[in-house]
């Protein structure tokens, strides 16, 4: 479109070196040479349209292009694997771009005149393929557009990626195993996507892998024991797939983690008490499978520990008492369970909660008047249970006073009848 238009166009398409334009870099001082151009960098500045070929074309020696969180469309071009050998960073994220990732990993090579047949191992062309040439890719961001088809094999050719996004598209297939050949990939993101099949065993390979999602899909098998291994993961999302069977004990070594996401799977079985070796951990979510048994008091000592949600699973027992160790939660969720017994009166020693929800299990007894001290608190729920008495009037005045804004009880003390919301 019309560079006029876009609110950071200073020099663009004027008699000024190309050198000189908004967003572009140069790797010298020679304002007048476009192979010369290492930056093209233009995120959210109003672009629409499609990508012409000639920007690949042109700029054999670009290291960075950048033009997301724009209005761009299209599709995908051969010419990026075909032209762009110095690009280290490719980030198309948050646009309308379609087609596949074929386009990018391998090209039709109509110059080539050998007479050598296909033997099949080219992906998504017809007749003869070249691989991509885009071995100094460092980071691929091409999230939130609409690329479809697979991951194809000829993904193990970008051998020096450290970060893939995928996320939000519609991808489809299962996760190719070459995937688990990226021995440099720190991230990599394929959430919300429609792949299936199980998780390759290939990924205890990826040593440097900081960061995996792959929630949002349509994923099942066992989790496999394979990831232990990657002993370095910090961020590790599996909600919302259909994975399956227990949870290996084996997670536990995964020393440096900080966020684990199972939530919205079949996983069934005990909760592994190994996770308490988990230091380091910020954010744990297990919600909506079928967890069985009771609730692992290992777990009370995860110091740590600012968001637990065990919800909608087949816990029971007695909830534990957490002022062990876990001083830091903010939230927590052991709604829809059944859990027995009456409420630990400690809960009310955890200051920093604002979010706890112990409704629809088979708790009784009274609310415990500690929870008055919970100064913090803003949502409270505990019905759908079997609690009787009267709630203290120091937690009615957390509602009158201070942030709670979800407590429907019979703080006038007419009734015994005890209703949270």
């Amino acid at each position: 479109n019309d560079p006029t238009k876009w609110p950071r166009h200073d020099y663009w398409l004027t008699s000024s070196g190309i050198c000189t334009w908004e967003g572009i870099q140069c790797h010298h001082d020679d304002n007048d040479d476009d192979g010369n151009v290492s930056h093209v960098e233009l995120r959210r500045n109003n672009l629409h349209g499609l990508i012409p070929d000639e920007l690949y074309n042109t700029l054999p020696y670009l290291k960075v292009l950048d033009l997301s969180d724009n209005g761009l469309a299209g599709t995908l071009s051969t010419a990026v694997g075909s032209t762009m050998r110095h690009l280290e960073i490719f980030n198309l994220t948050s646009n309308a771009i379609a087609g596949s990732l074929n386009s990018l990993l391998s090209f039709d090579d109509d110059d080539d005149d050998d007479d050598d047949d296909d033997d099949g191992s080219s992906i998504g062309n017809d007749g003869g393929s070249t691989s991509s040439s885009l071995t100094s890719l460092k980071e691929l961001h091409l999230a939130n557009n609409l690329i479809g088809e697979s991951i194809p094999h000829t993904i193990a050719t970008l051998t020096n990626l450290k970060t893939l996004n995928l996320s939000g598209n519609s991808i489809r297939g299962t996760i190719p195993y070459e995937v688990g050949q990226l021995s440099q990939l720190s991230t990599l993101d394929l959430s919300y996507n429609l792949l299936v099949g199980p998780l390759p065993h290939e990924f205890s390979n990826l040593r440097a892998m900081v960061k995996l999602d792959l929630s949002h899909n349509n994923l099942g098998g066992l989790l496999i024991v394979e990831l232990s291994r990657v002993t370095y993961l910090v961020t590790l999302r599996l909600s919302d797939n259909h994975f399956s069977g227990e949870v290996p004990s084996e997670i536990g070594n995964l020393a440096h983690l900080e966020e684990l996401a199972l939530n919205n799977n079949d996983l069934r079985g005990t909760l592994p008490g190994e996770i308490s070796n988990l230091g380091g951990l910020d954010y744990l979510n297990v919600a909506k499978n079928h967890f069985g048994g009771e609730f692992p008091s290992e777990w009370t000592s995860m110091a740590g520990l600012r968001e637990l949600d065990v919800s909608s699973n087949e816990l029971k027992g007695a909830i534990p008492m957490f002022v062990d160790g876990m001083k830091n939660l903010r939230l927590l969720n052991m709604a829809r369970n059944d859990f027995s017994d009456t409420i630990p009166s400690e809960l009310g020693s955890l200051y920093k909660l604002q979010y706890l929800f112990l409704d629809d299990n088979e708790l009784e007894g009274i609310v415990p008047k500690e929870f008055g001290e919970l100064t913090d608190m803003k949502k409270m729920t505990l019905h759908n249970n079997f609690l009787t008495g009267q709630v203290d009037d120091r937690i009615c005045k957390l509602a009158d006073e201070l942030f709670l804004t979800k407590l429907s009880a019979d703080c006038g003390g007419g009734k015994p009848q005890i209703f949270f919301d």
